[in-house]
């Protein structure tokens, strides 16, 4: 199974935004003809996001298959308002990890990423290690959010508690090279490199 992201959100004539739209497509390769969307828009609200974003619907970012636990994993970010001329950066917190399985079509499981990740959105998997890369694109000083990376163990669902790494400004694709264990994040201004080996991430440089 592969998987791509699905449509963006698609604001109706009266401004707001179809839920219906915001999907997962899931490729089966094996017999092409079968396509499967599972809709994200409409997921229950977990305890931490915010009630009144909840008629916005999410974003849905990044996501990678898993070949050895066979789960797609995606990122996904509760919207504000996107009928405004300047929508309004998304409160810390609201962001969240998705794991789907792609056999049964379902959402397995759902973590709430922690407040200083806004908007995740690209992500790779080390699939040795199970660990998942996410990059946060945020930046809003009111909400000391500002461009990082963090981990999420795969096995367990949660996020590893590594000190604050920031990354280059705009971040976007997140590449590993397994060889080497060098993670890459591709930025609107460069390149953010880390050495993830060990099951430790230390940042060598942004060039």
């Amino acid at each position: 199974f592969v998987s791509d992201p699905g449509s963006p959100p698609i604001s109706n004539p009266n401004g707001n935004v179809s839920l219906d739209n915001q999907n997962l497509s899931v490729i089966d390769l094996l017999h092409h003809d079968a396509v499967t969307r599972i809709n994200l828009g409409h997921m229950p609200k977990l305890p931490g996001e915010s009630a009144a974003l909840v008629q916005f619907g999410y974003d849905v970012g990044h996501n990678h298959y898993d070949p050895v636990l066979r789960r797609i994993f995606v990122t996904s970010q509760q919207l504000t308002d996107q009928s405004v001329v300047t929508p309004a950066t998304p409160p810390g917190g609201t962001g969240e990890f998705i794991a789907i399985d792609p056999v049964t079509q379902q959402i397995v499981g759902r973590l709430q990423l922690p407040p200083t990740c806004g908007t995740p959105h690209g992500m790779n998997i080390d699939v040795q290690e199970q660990i998942a890369f996410i990059a946060c694109t945020d930046v809003d000083p009111t909400q000391h959010l500002v461009q990082n990376i963090i981990r999420v163990n795969l096995r367990t669902m949660t996020v590893i508690h590594d000190p604050l790494t920031l990354l280059a400004p705009g971040p976007d694709m997140v590449f590993l090279d397994h060889p080497l264990h060098v993670l890459i994040v591709a930025c609107a201004s460069g390149v953010s490199v880390f050495d993830e080996s060990n099951s430790k991430l230390i940042k060598l440089g942004d060039y």
